[in-house]
């Protein structure tokens, strides 16, 4: 199980990690095409990155600098920061949503489980947690859309009020405010199903564990990979079909209305008996590309690379997903672009901004991710500790009780639980029998198990680690634009 969890974890990070390197490559080759080496003879940034905003300009005032005695503009430190704080702490409130919203679908999941477990229909007994984790997925899939519909337009509200300086600052800030916020809508539950789901069980008839319905919420006896891998596979399929849709049908039926608008105000439709009219007109009615359409199509390709490399190893079909996705909306843009969006004002740039540094923080966050979901996530770890410490033949005969504990009720110290007349079951836990003289407290096999955890984490986090650098070591160095401005333009021009 691990040895396929590795392969597909490495076979997915070479990729990944080739891309960024690859990406460098290729925004130098388009930087040089298409002019980019005249930004950088001007001072290595475009005109947003030192062009004051109106907005800025008329909120600021203008000071006389006694050093060089020029004019310059002038806004408060303390007001920066005040309208700093505010926007970091709606942010904030906003996560906080995210995360009661998260533990709403828990408690749903817990009280429709418990329902279906009873029920008369052997089948949907039988099968009542997945169909309770795949109602809740949906039902989760349905609040990150609804949720990032209203935090969109927060995240425009907050960045016109801590009014940047520069139309790069604005996008900047823009940019993170927005990531941020989608990174634990899209996010946490996965990091949740995977990390600490089950982690609040303690052991049968604990009273505060009684109190607590996120210990109520446990993984089946195989681990919390299956259902970690339903909701991925709901969250990013889902999403993946819902943003072909909407870029599919939405803007023709904004665009039919406009048309239809258009005409009973007394317009007429080009190609008409009634007299056309100018193709402008025409191109009037179409959906305005404004500058945040390329930040949506952005948005998508980062959150869909989160999804193949944060958690491929519970969906080795990931990068497939993706792949096919790419493919259909290459061709849906395209359609898009040509047909139902006006002609999109062109701005020269160099770099993609502040897009690639999320890119790689994705990257490093998946190094950790995946190697914490193979080692605590998985059954590996504690079936390599059994077979090579504690079963004498080294097989895994006798694994599944190694892994259960033993609970009794009423059991007196005095009395061994294999010879009392006592009634006694068996739950999942590395903990000491109710004769201990600590009873069910963590065992020393738990302790075995997580040293072993914490060790393979390390050693994959290091070899992980060194392999990306190898890959970037190896990988040509003509990322850097102000070197590959020196190459001739012949040398790039077919590439």
């Amino acid at each position: 199980m691990c040895s396929t969890s590795l392969l597909e974890y490495f076979s997915d990070l070479i990729p990944a990690t080739g891309f960024l390197e690859l990406w460098k490559r290729k925004q130098a080759r388009l930087c040089l095409r298409w002019g980019g080496e005249a930004i950088l003879s001007a001072g290595g940034s475009d005109r947003d990155s030192w062009e004051p905003r109106p907005e800025y300009e008329a909120a600021a005032t203008h000071r006389v600098d006694l050093r060089t005695h020029s004019v310059k503009l002038y806004y408060p430190q303390w007001r920066k920061i005040l309208r700093l704080f505010t926007a970091a702490s709606v942010v904030l409130f906003m996560v906080a949503i995210v995360v009661a919203a998260l533990i709403g679908v828990i408690v749903y999941k817990v009280a429709i489980s418990s329902a279906l477990y009873v029920t008369e229909d052997k089948y949907v007994r039988e099968n009542s947690k997945n169909l309770t984790t795949l109602t809740a997925a949906i039902i989760n899939l349905g609040i990150i859309v609804f949720l990032k519909l209203v935090y969109d337009k927060i995240a425009f509200w907050l960045t016109d009020m801590e009014n940047p300086k520069t139309q790069s600052d604005y996008e900047t800030s823009y940019t993170f405010k927005v990531f941020v916020f989608e990174f634990f809508n899209c996010y946490s539950s996965l990091f949740y199903i995977a990390f600490f789901k089950g982690r609040f069980f303690t052991h049968p008839g604990d009273a505060a564990m009684v109190k607590s319905f996120l210990a109520n919420d446990t993984c089946d006896s195989g681990g919390c990979l299956a259902e970690l891998f339903i909701q991925l596979v709901v969250i990013m399929v889902g999403k993946q079909i819902l943003n072909c849709f909407t870029e599919i049908v939405m803007p023709r039926l904004s665009n039919w209305w406009n048309s239809r608008r258009y005409i009973m105000n007394g317009g007429s439709q080009v190609g008409s008996s009634s007299g056309p009219s100018s193709r402008w007109e025409a191109d009037y009615q179409l959906q305005p590309a404004d500058s945040h359409s390329l930040f949506r199509e952005i948005m998508e390709i980062v959150l869909q690379y989160g999804f193949v490399t944060l958690f491929v190893v519970a969906f080795p079909l990931a990068p497939l997903c993706a792949l096919i996705n790419n493919a259909a909306e290459i061709r849906v843009d395209a359609d898009k672009l040509i047909t139902q969006h006006r002609r999109p004002l062109p701005r020269r740039t160099n770099t993609i901004g502040p897009w690639f540094t999320i890119q790689q923080t994705i990257t490093y966050i998946a190094v950790a991710v995946n190697g914490f979901i193979i080692a605590f996530t998985t059954e590996f770890i504690p079936r390599l500790v059994y077979t090579r410490t504690m079963s004498e033949n080294h097989d895994l005969s006798g694994y599944v009780n190694f892994t259960l504990s033993v609970y009794a009720k009423n059991v007196s110290k005095s009395i061994g639980w294999m010879n009392g007349n006592v009634t006694w079951c068996r739950y999942k836990g590395f903990r000491e029998p109710p004769t201990s003289p600590e009873p069910y407290s963590l065992s020393a096999a738990h302790w075995k198990v997580l040293t072993a955890q914490l060790g393979f984490v390390i050693v994959f986090e290091v070899c992980t680690l060194l392999l990306t650098t190898a890959i970037c070591t190896l990988s040509p160095h003509y990322g850097n634009i102000t070197i590959a401005a020196h190459f001739p333009k012949n040398f790039i021009g077919n590439n």
